[in-house]
């Protein structure tokens, strides 16, 4: 499932499949240490989350299981620049688990978020299932960015992080993901 595509702000890029846990760790650390400041613990973020992300990386690429996980990647000159990971894993009355989507800092506003979602709809299109995700309240970009693709605010609760952190998030829905694809 390799191919090429332009997207606003980007020469063309491919889009592709991921195996590479090495590489998936490194820009979810990146991502969460540039977003995720004053929800986790300073500590944390400069500390142990990168070898917890890397840890966390290596068992799923190793289980992956094509009939219920996406796991997509968009690369610019052999470097990963956004990432997605779905997963059926999860309580399917809410649809398909978005449960990671991140953009390198540099490249945010290219338009790398929204074909990730793209890819994670047609994915839960194809499945017939809607599409939730969690993001943190105080995630701001990241909530407006949900709330530009038409998800609907379905639920919220204060939750406990892994640092000891706590926090509001929210859960976003798309009864019809298809809506992200227009």
């Amino acid at each position: 499932m390799l191919e090429y595509r332009k997207i606003v702000g980007c020469a063309a890029v491919m889009i592709e499949p991921l195996d590479n846990f090495e590489q998936i760790a490194r820009l979810h650390t990146t991502s969460w240490r540039r977003w995720y400041r004053g929800i986790y613990s300073d500590a944390y973020l400069d500390g142990g989350l990168a070898e917890d992300h890397r840890k966390k990386w290596r068992e799923r690429v190793a289980r992956f299981d094509n009939d219920n996980e996406l796991l997509v990647g968009v690369r610019k000159d052999q470097r990963l620049i956004g990432f997605t990971y779905v997963t059926l894993r999860t309580d399917l009355t809410r649809g398909a688990l978005v449960d990671n989507l991140h953009v390198d800092p540099d490249h945010h506003g290219q338009g790398i978020g929204r074909e990730l979602m793209a890819r994670a709809a047609e994915w839960a299109v194809s499945k017939e299932l809607p599409m939730q995700l969690e993001v943190f309240a105080a995630n701001q970009a990241a909530v407006d960015f949900y709330m530009r693709l038409r998800g609907e605010k379905i639920d919220e609760f204060v939750e406990t992080l892994v640092d000891g952190s706590r926090s509001v998030t929210l859960v976003f829905q798309w009864r019809n993901p298809g809506v992200v694809l227009s």
